[in-house]
């Protein structure tokens, strides 16, 4: 080979090639992102409609036309919707690969057609692309020592918040919790009405005198001046004097008209850290930066105001950034390890310092250029591509293996350094080529993989790709130079007592096989047998569960409890779980709007607890399983590609949504006996408490009202209204019109409304309507323009497959009317997709390395010879997660994609050395035996090398482990019963063939 000849023959060049690849290399390294996984977009868009009216309201007038238009957008392969109260939310699938800029130009054209259509009072329906990153990437809890909670809040709106803003990468800060001090103005309408005015004719009053108005414009010298004519009224005293209109020559002050009182804003949500009342801030991260650096840069900012403001108290609840760092950082560290014990194994088998500096040179070296190859191709540092790189480094050294053990064979014949370092590469050059390319092979199929199996797949095979590349350019290049430079004759000739040893026995083994081949057979059987077993209790799931740190607990309580409700139940829920182990940190948000709550445990560092974030959440399940009045469930975060790890989705799709949720009760009774099963929730029920005000037509004419100025009336009578702000020596201030209905909005003082008609006569409302008290639903969720419900299953201690084929059978049992139907949602459905896109793709590879294999040989059959160890390394594979107690998941079945290519690897060696000696003349037997027992050494070096490699990972090791532990496992047992069944039964096989 030319390359090889130039490189022995002009070292200093080559020297000089190597330091610029190294160069680029660190500084493509020091300049790759960091992230947790491969950054995917989801091909989605949500369509948001505000709009004031119940769930069936906002179906029927605004859901139902959007749904009709939007279903005719091309390139949209599924719809689904949820109708709340005041909005409704349409979200849109496309199949993937659709340009999503041209989606949502189609998608404004289509709701263009239909926004005539919609009523008077909608707003324009808003369209959102749909990304990961809009998840939050950090929960901080914040209190401010010896300060009440409206100081505090105040000190984060003018402080804190506006600072994280200015953070490079930071989209939004959300505040949690907190109160804001209000000047609350409360009215009489009786009153108002006797001066003949409203709520809303006092608010346009007030806020005329204070809103400054333009003036014109008026020259000065050579300069333009805007005027501008404002109120002098600034303070509160001056809003109490504020003189609305005169009564008989007296003028009538708003403090005759309404009562001031400074207090606090009614909280809508409440935040707790550790038991005290905090302030909890939530961060997004603008879509296209970086997760290490924005959290590196927030958690900065956090403490330089520390520092600024000695009483400001931060409590890190969830900090991705911290995750992602620590897993990838832990995954290096593996990696690094990987590559040492792979030193340390050529050591003992070669007994030879300088070769062992040779191969320790050439692994850092292409790595390095891996990363050059990662930069150009736009990838990312994260847990996926550095998997490969660990993957790689084992398989690195499997080239200059080979080519060292070939050069080390012709200088014990006599050749020179210079003349053995050329011969022995290129008369290997084929072979390690070809080897190459079967490795490499394997991962064409990803070209044709969608979703988010592609993202993790086409990530791995790029990395495996580069490092492979890499380090076959270093076998031909920098491995000769290297041999014909450091190598010495004497160097040669010492012997390794072990090694000769298990030589001589594996050739005993050898000759045994040859003559007994049905007991091998036997035995090869009785092997796919056991790992058939095996499949069956390894249990399957999607995507591996990662200990993140947090358990989350959520809390339902009965649409249209009040705030005291939540809060009661929520602090039963926190005295229970607060001491369990492994938990040191616990934070408490309410919602009163949707009558709910959240706990978040953090748990302690991963290296301080001997407990899983799986333990915690089953036993908060189990502590808080008595409380009365409320659904309560614990789950983790689970995996990292989204969605609880435990967790399985039934949609029920039908017309009636009364006979949906009959469905759905009858469903949850059946499940509960499934084994494993530890909740169910049904997301859509008849649970949202009304009181529907009936109004008399003909009584509503007669007093000259309509039903749209009843509704308004009612409405203004209950809502707030806000005005403006104020600032006093306190601070701002919010002055809010309420009216003693909005105070105290029972039933009676609904009853009680009076309300004004255009002539200004009062009419009470109960001369007017009557009440009726109901429930309807708090959502109404659609699928392809059909009603669905959503049953939400919650499980442990199983496996997703297995628990979801319990669920199917039981399924089986129930009678599903006519027109109604049952859908698995959720990681069940992705499950399915991906695994077979993956399948697929394995069938390819596997065709892929055959054909590659068949072309080298120009044989048909020998390639069949090579790949008979491919079943028997999947046996291996499974043997492996089966006693690891790992099932079976995407980073497996990808694990087994690798496995196809590099188990052929030892095959091709062995029976590429065996055609040479055939063609030499030696007999059949004789070839077999003699390439075995040559082949033995560099064969078992490269297994061990690529599985001492993944030691650390197949171990777990370290923060995020669980995502690389399958893949790890797969590969190694996989690797290490192949080998082992290479040596025998290719030679066996050939000789029968032969």
């Amino acid at each position: 080979m030319k390359i090889t000849a130039l490189s022995i023959k002009r070292p200093v060049t080559t020297f000089m090639l190597i330091c610029i690849v190294l160069i680029f290399g660190f500084v493509a390294f020091f300049n790759l992102s960091i992230d947790l996984l491969p950054s995917f977009d989801l091909p989605m868009l949500v369509v948001v409609t505000p709009y004031v009216g119940s769930p069936s309201e906002v179906e029927s007038l605004i859901t139902d036309p959007l749904e009709g238009v939007l279903a005719t957008t091309s390139q949209v392969s599924s719809m689904s919707s949820v109708s709340s109260e005041g909005s409704s939310m349409i979200m849109l699938s496309f199949v993937e690969g659709t340009d999503m800029n041209f989606a949502t130009l189609e998608v404004r054209e289509k709701i263009d057609l239909v926004k005539p259509l919609l009523p008077a009072g909608s707003s324009t329906p808003m369209i959102m692309k749909l990304n990961p990153n809009m998840m939050p990437i950090g929960h901080y809890g914040l209190t401010l020592k010896d300060s009440p909670l409206n100081e505090t809040t105040h000190f984060l709106d003018t402080t804190v918040v506006p600072s994280l803003e200015r953070v490079p990468g930071v989209a939004t800060v959300e505040v949690v919790g907190g109160v804001k001090r209000e000047l609350r103005l409360t009215v009489d309408a009786d009153r108002l009405s006797a001066y003949g005015l409203s709520s809303n004719h006092l608010t346009q009053q007030i806020k005329s005198e204070y809103r400054a108005l333009p003036g014109g414009l008026i020259e000065e010298g050579h300069s333009k001046l805007s005027i501008r004519v404002q109120s002098s009224t600034q303070t509160i005293e001056d809003l109490e004097n504020l003189v609305l209109l005169t009564n008989e020559q007296m003028p009538i002050t708003l403090k005759e008209l309404a009562d001031f009182e400074e207090t606090y804003t009614p909280t809508t949500s409440f935040a707790q850290v550790s038991g005290e009342p905090s302030l909890m801030l939530s961060i997004q991260k603008e879509s296209t930066a970086n997760t290490v650096e924005v959290s590196a840069a927030i958690r900065k900012t956090l403490d330089q105001l520390q520092e600024k403001h000695p009483g400001l108290v931060v409590v890190p609840l969830f900090d991705q950034g911290t995750i992602i760092d620590q897993s990838v950082r832990a995954i290096g560290i593996n990696a690094i390890i990987g590559a040492l014990l792979a030193v340390v194994v050529l050591f003992l088998f070669l007994k030879d310092i300088r070769t062992t500096l040779i191969m320790a040179i050439s692994i850092p070296i292409s790595v390095i250029t891996t990363f050059v190859f990662i930069y150009f191709f736009h990838l990312t540092l994260n847990m996926i591509s550095l998997g490969g790189v660990a993957l790689g480094i084992g398989m690195l050294v499997d080239n200059a293996i080979v080519v060292i053990e070939n050069i080390h064979r012709l200088k014990q014949q006599g050749l020179a350094p210079k003349e053995a370092a050329y011969k022995g590469t290129t008369e290997v050059a084929q072979a390690i080529i070809i080897s190459t390319l079967t490795t490499i092979s394997v991962f064409l199929p990803a070209i044709f993989v969608q979703g988010i199996s592609a993202k993790i797949f086409q990530e791995l095979a790029f990395t495996v790709t580069f490092s492979l590349i890499a380090s076959l350019g270093v076998s031909f290049t920098l491995v000769p130079l290297l041999a014909s430079r450091l190598l010495k004759d004497y160097e040669i000739e010492k012997s390794h007592r072990t090694l000769d040893a298990l030589r001589t026995f594996y050739r005993y083994v050898l000759i045994l096989s040859l003559t007994h081949k049905k007991r091998v057979a036997a035995l090869v059987l009785l092997i796919l047998f056991l790992s058939g077993f095996a499949l069956k209790g390894v249990g399957i799931t999607f995507f591996p569960s990662t200990d993140q740190g947090i358990v989350s607990i959520q809390i339902n309580l009965p649409k249209g409890k009040n705030q005291s409700a939540v809060f009661e139940v929520s602090e039963a829920v926190l005295e229970r779980v607060s001491h369990l182990e492994g938990v040191a940190t616990t934070a408490l948000t309410t919602s009163v709007s949707s009558s709910s709550a959240q706990v978040m445990l953090v748990l302690s560092p991963l290296n301080a607890r001997t407990v899983s974030d799986q333990d915690v959440a089953s036993a908060a399940t189990l502590a808080t399983q008595t409380i009365p009045g409320a659904q309560i469930t614990a789950s983790t975060r689970g995996s990292m590609m989204g969605g609880s790890g435990n967790q399985i989705t039934l949609n029920l799709l039908g017309e009636d949504l009364t006979q949906l949720e009959l469905l759905g009760k009858s469903i949850q009774t059946t499940c509960y006996t499934i084994p494993g099963i530890t909740s169910i929730d049904v997301k859509q029920t008849k649970n949202a408490p009304t009181l529907t005000i009936q109004v008399s037509q003909n009584q509503a004419i007669q007093h000259g009202l309509t039903n749209e100025q009843i509704a308004r009336a009612i409405q203004g009578a209950l809502k707030p209204i806000p005005i403006m702000s104020l600032e006093d020596a306190k601070g701002p201030i919010d002055v809010t019109l309420y009216s003693q209905t909005a105070l105290n909005s029972g039933l009676t003082e609904v009853q009680n409304l009076t309300l004004s008609n255009l002539k200004g006569v009062r009419v009470p409302l109960s001369a007017l309507a009557t009440y009726k008290r109901g429930e309807e639903y708090h959502k109404i969720e659609r699928s392809n323009q059909r009603h669905t419900l959503s049953l939400q299953i919650d499980f442990e201690g199983r496996s997703l497959v297995e628990v979801s084929k319990d669920v199917e059978a039981s399924l089986t049992n129930i009678q599903i009317p006519n027109g109604y139907k049952i859908v698995f949602g959720g990681q069940v459905e992705q499950m399915k997709d991906s695994f077979k896109i993956l399948f697929a793709a394995l069938a390819l590879a596997v065709l892929l390395v055959y054909m590659i294999m068949a072309s080298q040989f120009e044989s048909f059959v020998q390639p069949l010879i090579i790949m008979s160890v491919v079943p028997v390394a999947f046996s291996g594979g499974i043997l492996a997660l089966f006693i690891a107690g790992v099932p079976v998941s995407m980073p497996a079945l990808i694990g087994f994609i690798i496995l196809s290519g590099i188990v052929v690897n030892n095959g091709i060696v062995l029976l590429d050395f065996i055609n040479r000696l055939r063609e030499e003349g030696f007999s059949v037997e004789d070839a077999i035996l003699e390439a075995g027992t040559t082949r033995f050494q560099p064969i078992l070096m490269t297994t061990l090398t690529t599985v001492l490699g993944l030691l650390p990972m197949t171990l777990g090791i370290g923060q995020g482990a669980e995502i690389q532990l399958p893949l790890a496992l797969t590969v190694t047992g996989g690797l290490l019963l192949s080998t082992v069944l290479t040596l025998v039964v290719i030679p066996v096989i050939y000789k029968k063939c032969s």
